[in-house]
């Protein structure tokens, strides 16, 4: 069993990118600022305005979700294999986090600050410690980590905010709502020589993986890949449960997307004020892995029903070299908006066709790649650096 190549997982995690570029262009292509304030940048009305509640009702946080879902069912899909073949798992499993780091690195540091492998390695090494728990144990310490970004970063900023020295509560209000001379010299700066863009690129990357990394994302995630070690013992992500649980759990998209939606009617209501954002954003938080489960849920049920198989086929094509095309969307945008110089020209609703666009190209190139290779080449890089084969 364990030599067998679930198409579940792989259609899933096909599913999952596409969604992760609907909201990775806005920061390939936006001030960054933008990404989490609409008004920051840019028009917001008629299509401009539809697309941000697309995106934020349908994608933000919910597809990266089940992306670390997916990680962290692939953490205990990997040390089965390791184990089932004699191998070391551990030695194994911290080697491929180890280059993994390394990936995210040369990533966020050369292209694209948003990386999310430096991440998923740090989380990475701390779940695989996990693996062996209970299941009771891995949900209530996923619930735990889950929490942490709530406490310690939404609630504790909102409350101690009134507290805060003036300077440094216009240092973080600039960085929701930057003047234009901000805009315009980060807008430069990302259409400029190589040297400018690394520059602005190196800023942003270090708060990723240093401050961000701390308060919010290594929590985030750490805690979606424990659940996914959880759904993938009990069979739901490889498409074991009845067809009648997987319409129960379908069910779970509605009230994720009314969670959403709430935020999103408090962000207006308060006019994306700065202090209000740090409530009005935890409505997306807790709604995410709420809404994924719905989604991962109508996938599986796809997968089942049989429908659809060209489809089908290309989203697994693209979930077996996920690791390729993650990168690639990133080389694409680097493309269009820094080294052609498109950055901050491109509106939302413009952004979202285009995310359509790439996602549509990926899934024809991706079975063409692998009617003549086994793997995508990063994921066959990858491999080798693990492994130590020739």
């Amino acid at each position: 069993m364990l030599d067998t190549r679930w198409e579940s997982l792989d259609v899933l995690r096909g599913f999952a990118l596409l969604g992760i570029l609907i909201m990775n262009i806005l920061s390939f292509g936006l001030p960054m600022a933008a990404y989490g304030n609409p008004t920051a940048y840019g028009d917001l009305s008629g299509l401009n305005n539809a697309a941000w509640w697309v995106t934020s009702l349908l994608a933000d946080q919910k597809f990266i979700s089940l992306f670390s879902l997916l990680f962290g069912a692939g953490v205990l899909l990997f040390a089965e294999r390791a184990e089932a073949k004699g191998a070391a798992p551990g030695r194994l499993h911290y080697r491929r986090m180890g280059w993994l780091l390394v990936f995210g690195m040369a990533h966020g540091w050369l292209l694209w600050y948003g990386d999310i492998l430096f991440t998923y390695a740090i989380a990475g090494m701390v779940v695989y410690l996990m693996r062996k728990r209970s299941t009771a144990a891995l949900l209530s310490t996923a619930a735990v980590f889950f929490v942490v970004p709530i406490l310690a970063y939404h609630l504790l900023i909102y409350f101690t905010l009134p507290y805060w020295p003036a300077e440094e509560y216009a240092d973080m209000q600039q960085f929701w709502a930057p003047t234009e001379a901000m805009l315009q010299a980060e807008v430069a700066a990302m259409t400029g020589s190589l040297a400018e863009q690394f520059a602005q690129r190196a800023e942003w990357t270090l708060m990723m993986q240093t401050d961000a990394l701390l308060f919010i994302t290594f929590w985030f995630t750490s805690a979606l890949m424990m659940l996914g070690m959880v759904l993938y013992r009990v069979g739901f992500i490889t498409g074991q449960w009845s067809t009648e649980a997987y319409r129960r759990m379908a069910w779970l998209a509605v009230p994720g997307i009314g969670l959403s939606a709430i935020g999103v009617v408090q962000m207006q209501r308060h006019e994306f004020d700065f202090a209000a954002s740090f409530i009005d954003t935890l409505w997306n938080y807790v709604a995410a892995p709420i809404t994924m489960l719905g989604y991962a849920s109508l996938v599986l049920l796809w997968v089942r029903s049989g429908a659809a198989a060209f489809l089908r086929h290309r989203l697994a094509c693209l979930g077996r070299t996920a690791f390729s095309h993650y990168i690639l969307q990133t080389l694409i945008g680097v493309l269009i908006f820094n080294w052609l110089g498109l950055f901050g020209q491109w509106d939302r609703a413009a952004l979202l066709l285009a995310a359509v666009l790439i996602g549509s190209g990926q899934l024809m190139l991706a079975p063409v790649w692998l009617r003549h290779f086994k793997q995508g080449p990063l994921e066959a890089l990858w491999r080798r650096l693990t492994y130590g084969n020739p």
